[in-house]
């Protein structure tokens, strides 16, 4: 009596596991070719219960609860997890590792510049420190072109590149400050705070990251023949990208937007080994230059970094 009575909750046992039990059929798809992906390992959360796709990307494994977690991980693909809502069947994509560095930090430039319409005569300075807080850069640099008569044009600025820096999203802090004396006609100085967004959208090898700019201007401008200066204050806008190979380039275009006036810029730059050039366009009431810029840029190490 007592052998039949424990069969009978043995059987009972083993009947409730297998009922308890969910079987989940699935395929992992890799995103950026479109393509299964074989050898994938699917472990179900909390548990030894474990699989891997086959050679067509399918997989099957029967979990504990309609509920659980499964987790997908392969060597240089970001491993995920997908909680289970009742399924049965899945469709998994998962997506490429990628292993990012910067090549910003710890540099001077020198560069030699000269406006084509008004400002023929100029250069501009450079200095990249070495990063902190992961890989935030702080970078300054500043531009002064002149006619050596009545004609002048700064710009500088202070750069916390990298703030957020991952594989498909990376922001920029930066605030520029720029000053022109153009001829009997006006006055002005202008700052802008801006947030530079990059995003991994296109998947082109080329292509690093394309985005938006935003942020907030103000602008002190004053005819030669006023007595007053009119300050006026609106949002930057604008858009920029990272060009990989073979151009090695990173191109903005953006526009402060007052109340009486709007104040356009837009640069291509290149940067290519040790060696630097850039375009830049700007544009303020009367007053349009375009400035060619050719130089170079040298390492150098700081002093926790020497032996």
């Amino acid at each position: 009596m007592t052998k039949k009575l424990l069969l009978i909750l043995i059987i009972l046992f083993a009947s409730s596991i297998a009922f308890a039990q969910v079987e989940i059929k699935g395929k992992v798809i890799l995103k950026e070719e479109n393509a299964e992906l074989p050898g994938v390992s699917i472990i179900e959360k909390g548990t030894d219960n474990s699989t891997t796709t086959d050679l067509d990307g399918n997989f099957t494994i029967s979990v504990s609860k309609p509920d659980a977690i499964l987790i997908f991980s392969f060597v240089g693909i970001r491993t995920k997890e997908v909680k289970l809502k009742n399924e049965t069947e899945l469709l998994v994509f998962l997506k490429s590792d990628c292993l990012m560095d910067t090549f910003d930090h710890q540099y001077i430039g020198i560069l030699a510049s000269s406006g084509a319409v008004h400002t023929p005569f100029g250069g501009q300075f450079e200095l990249s420190f070495p990063p902190f807080f992961y890989s935030t850069t702080l970078k300054t640099a500043i531009n002064y072109q002149t006619n050596k008569r009545d004609n002048e044009f700064l710009n500088s600025q202070i750069e916390f590149d990298h703030v957020i820096f991952e594989c498909d999203f990376q922001m920029d802090l930066k605030w520029y400050y720029r000053k022109v004396t153009f001829e009997n006609e006006f006055n002005a100085t202008a700052y802008s705070l801006e947030s530079h967004f990059l995003l991994d959208v296109l998947n082109f090898d080329s292509f690093y990251n394309v985005g938006f700019i935003t942020g907030y201007g103000e602008l002190s401008f004053r005819p030669i023949e006023a007595d007053r200066k009119e300050v006026l204050s609106g949002p930057v806008i604008g858009v920029v990208a990272d060009i990989g190979k073979p151009l090695y380039s990173n191109v903005f275009a953006k526009a402060a937007i007052y109340k009486d006036m709007v104040e356009y810029q837009a640069q291509i730059r290149f940067d290519y080994k040790k060696l630097a050039a850039f375009v830049n366009f700007y544009r303020l009431n009367s007053f349009t230059e375009v400035s060619l810029g050719f130089g170079i840029n040298t390492g150098y190490r700081s002093s926790r970094h020497r032996r």
